[in-house]
């Protein structure tokens, strides 16, 4: 037996011991947890009502398997997005990163969240917000490139611990304690799922050399993060090898900039620690 209802397709399939086991089979995209909260609130009340009719009509002395999937259609309102290069995941740890301290990072919109798979940096991608949408902006020819291939999985989380203001991407909550997933989609590629958000105008992306105007056509951010992340994490060889590579132009300036007392400052005006320590993978 298949019901379908709205977006929503609902599979009965008979059980062992004669139980009825239902599960949520698909959902189309204009409905999924990754489209904006407004496009899947509009779809949320009717599906779970229509859950939990068929929760009434077949409970008893059989058993309903779609709660865990009902109650992350309740919860919608209060989920958070991560996205990793590991799949399988049923639990996030916090762990050490950019900002020298142990949390679970996580986005309020799913676009943002992968965005940020594989950890291109700002050597290669700038990653701003225009009106709460993401903006990616190729700071050198094909850079958008890099995700092309990129996998990995987007996990949906409930935003129960998770605190915005600690960084300064005003759409960047963080957690001090473990959380566990609630939903896991497999992302086959990166590139093509910017891709379909930007034809959806959910995202907009800047092929080089155009560029929004809040991303300086100088790169002078570009160099003044470099300086202070190469300063604060010791990795001045590896940085420099790749401004040398992508933005030969940018060296005197780095050069220039790296050690200077300066950095201080600096760090204070991106919201980077004095106190850092190496990227941990998640």
């Amino acid at each position: 037996m298949s019901i379908v209802w709205g977006s929503v397709d609902l599979q009965a399939i008979a059980g062992d011991r004669g139980r009825l086991v239902l599960f949520h089979g698909s959902m189309d995209r204009a409905a999924s947890p990754e489209s904006p909260r407004s496009e899947f609130a509009q779809h949320q009340e009717r599906d779970t009502s229509l859950l939990r009719a068929l929760s009434a009509m077949v409970l008893g002395p059989m058993e309903l398997l779609a709660r865990e999937r009902l109650d992350l259609m309740t919860a919608q309102k209060h989920l958070v997005y991560h996205a990793s290069t590991v799949t399988g995941l049923q639990r996030l740890e916090p762990r050490r990163s950019t900002h020298g301290i142990s949390w679970v990072y996580a986005m309020r919109e799913a676009a943002h969240a992968v965005a940020f798979l594989g950890h291109i940096d700002d050597l290669h991608i700038a990653k701003t917000t225009h009106n709460g949408k993401l903006v990616l902006t190729e700071r050198h020819p094909d850079a958008l490139g890099l995700y092309l291939g990129l996998t990995g999985s987007l996990y949906s989380l409930s935003d129960a611990t998770f605190e915005s203001g600690h960084t300064d991407w005003e759409c960047e909550v963080v957690s001090a304690v473990a959380v566990s997933v609630l939903h896991e989609e497999l992302i086959p590629d990166a590139f093509e799922a910017l891709l379909d958000w930007e034809r959806t105008r959910h995202a907009t992306l800047f092929r080089y050399p155009n560029r929004p105007a809040d991303v300086p056509k100088d790169d002078v951010d570009l160099v003044e993060k470099a300086a202070v992340f190469a300063s604060w994490e010791g990795n001045a060889d590896d940085i420099r090898r790749r401004i040398r590579q992508y933005h030969p132009h940018l060296m005197p300036e780095f050069e220039a900039l790296l050690g200077s007392p300066r950095i201080p400052q600096l760090s204070m005006k991106y919201g980077i620690p004095h106190e850092r320590s190496r990227l941990s993978s998640p």
